[in-house]
């Protein structure tokens, strides 16, 4: 699969910063994990402890990974939606009209027939 471009993926991929359900649902149980390992390994203090290594800030956990990898999510962009669903808007636009029109036989109504 060919990269796309640092700007192109910036402007289109996720331009709000949007988190799924699912990656925030990843994310919590990896935390989750990653503290009860911490509380089991707790007074563990052994050879574990030299060989740890320090994780990147940018790089997800495996267990993020692998949450994302079973359940992945489809990206939909804006103008898929309004390709979808411009039929919506013309609907919108006709029953707008057909409210304006009646408001306006009722107002004319009103002064023309007697009370």
């Amino acid at each position: 699969m060919p990269q796309e471009s640092p700007e192109k993926k910036k402007s289109s991929a996720n331009p709000y910063r949007t988190v799924s359900a699912s990656e925030r649902r990843a994310r919590r149980m990896a935390r989750e994990t990653s503290k009860a390992r911490r509380l089991s390994d707790e007074g563990r203090d052994d050879v574990r402890a030299t060989e740890r290594k320090p994780s990147a800030a940018a790089a997800l956990p495996q267990e993020v990974i692998n949450e994302l990898l079973a359940n992945p999510t489809k990206v939909v962009t804006e103008d898929d939606l309004r390709r979808d669903y411009s039929y919506v808007i013309a609907d919108l636009r006709s029953m707008a009209l057909l409210a304006a029109a009646l408001v306006v036989l009722l107002v004319a109504l009103a002064f023309v027939l007697p009370r």
